[in-house]
């Protein structure tokens, strides 16, 4: 991912695997839309970004 260094300069960046995706961890629980959102918002929030996100 080269432009996460670029655009890094003029945004706050956050970038993850979900869960079973390449070297994260396997999935505890189905990875239905809901679940993935709420590892999505857990991830981002323990990582003190806030709402509102813009996620591209």
């Amino acid at each position: 991912m080269k432009i996460l260094p670029a655009i890094s300069d003029s945004s706050s960046v956050f970038s993850y695997n979900h869960f079973g995706v390449a070297g994260s961890d396997k999935p505890m629980v189905s990875q239905d839309g809901l679940n993935i959102v709420n590892n999505l918002l857990e991830a981002l929030t323990s990582e003190g970004f806030e709402l509102p996100f813009l996620m591209v």
